[in-house]
């Protein structure tokens, strides 16, 4: 009985270790069955109505590998139109700040002719100004000499009349 009883014990411990590793197989096998039917759900909105096999599993890899290229390329060519637009965009601002600095750019030209011509009337005025005066002056100076000369020679003669021409004549003064 001894030998039966552990026999028996031999035996549910080795039906307890099959119930454990079937229960272990059957959660691998219901984790299995939901990552299959996750994967069939994409294989189905990837690739249709076709069959899962392997030729279709590549023929869907190099599908996906094309229209990534054709993603990489129009973001290539997204990137180089903003380029583009925004080359554009500094192009048509500046040549609105060209324009708008064109009647600004005219009426420098217009003020610096105007200065030059103002200074060229200035330089001229200035040379008429010295030559009239020098004229004036001198017609002036050729009368006023002349004044001068006679008020002096009336002097002398005043001192003449006076009794002072000796000194007059010797350079001194009578009183001397």
């Amino acid at each position: 009985m001894a030998r039966a009883q552990a026999t028996l014990a031999e035996k549910i411990t080795a039906e307890t270790t099959r119930q454990t590793e079937l229960e272990s197989v059957r959660r691998d096998k219901a984790a299995a069955e939901r990552e299959r039917a996750t994967i069939s759900q994409l294989w189905t909105s990837a690739a249709g109505q076709a069959p899962w096999t392997a030729d279709g599993l590549e023929r869907l890899r190099g599908e996906v590998k094309a229209a990534l290229a054709k993603l990489d390329a129009a973001d290539n060519e997204v990137a180089a139109a903003r380029a583009s637009w925004d080359v554009e965009t500094k192009h048509t601002k500046l040549a609105k700040i060209e324009a708008d600095l064109a009647p600004i750019t005219a009426r420098h030209a217009r003020l610096k002719a105007s200065s030059n011509v103002a200074e060229r009337l200035q330089k001229a005025f200035r040379e008429n100004y010295m030559a009239t005066s020098q004229a004036q002056v001198g017609g002036l100076s050729r009368v006023v000499n002349a004044l001068f000369l006679r008020m002096h020679a009336n002097r002398i003669v005043d001192r003449i009349d006076l009794g002072q021409g000796w000194a007059i004549c010797r350079g001194t003064n009578a009183s001397d």
